[in-house]
């Protein structure tokens, strides 16, 4: 299965318009700046993009540039996400974003503008590698692993941090 959006301009959509949850077991080419996961109004389904061997690519025409992703209710990356070169991902939108999979391949920075960014579903994948991370004001920043695990990578902003589950997290680099 292929999504092709190119020729287009404005945000591309891609959303459950129902209350199923899909998954979507393919390999993601993300060569356009804006993509909104689930529906604005009515859906409130899941989509789970790509499976752990699987990849999730932010776009490498060469160019840095942030991609943003607005997210609508609960969605979840299960694909390792690659960065191309120097792409950053900005999280927009009041939904939750989960990254099941290994999101270290962001080159660039990955910011969280407004709603939930949460690092891992709960077992052992979900990885952002050392990557700088910023949170904006009434967001949150979330990791969710079912085992120990250090982020060394820095974080910024006027933020909420959450830990779910019983295993430690080692926070080593800048938080500020």
């Amino acid at each position: 299965m292929q999504f092709d959006f190119a020729g287009g301009t404005g945000t591309r959509v891609l959303a459950s318009i129902d209350a199923s949850s899909y998954t979507l077991a393919n390999n993601f080419n993300l060569f356009f700046n804006a993509l909104t996961l689930g529906q604005t109004e009515g859906g409130t389904g899941t989509l789970t993009l790509g499976a752990s061997t699987n990849t999730f690519n932010l776009g490498s025409d060469g160019t840095p540039t942030t991609r943003t992703i607005t997210v609508n209710g609960t969605q979840i990356i299960g694909a390792a996400v690659t960065g191309g070169a120097n792409n950053s991902l900005n999280k927009a939108g009041s939904g939750t974003l989960i990254l099941a999979g290994d999101a270290s391949g962001i080159s660039g920075t990955i910011t969280n503008s407004a709603g939930r960014l949460q690092i891992g579903n709960g077992s052992t994948p979900g990885t952002i590698g050392n990557d700088n991370v910023t949170v904006s004001s009434g967001a949150e920043l979330a990791f969710n692993r079912s085992d120990d695990t250090t982020f060394s990578g820095n974080i910024t902003g006027s933020y909420s941090l959450t830990k779910e589950g019983n295993q430690t997290l080692t926070l080593s680099g800048s938080n500020t």
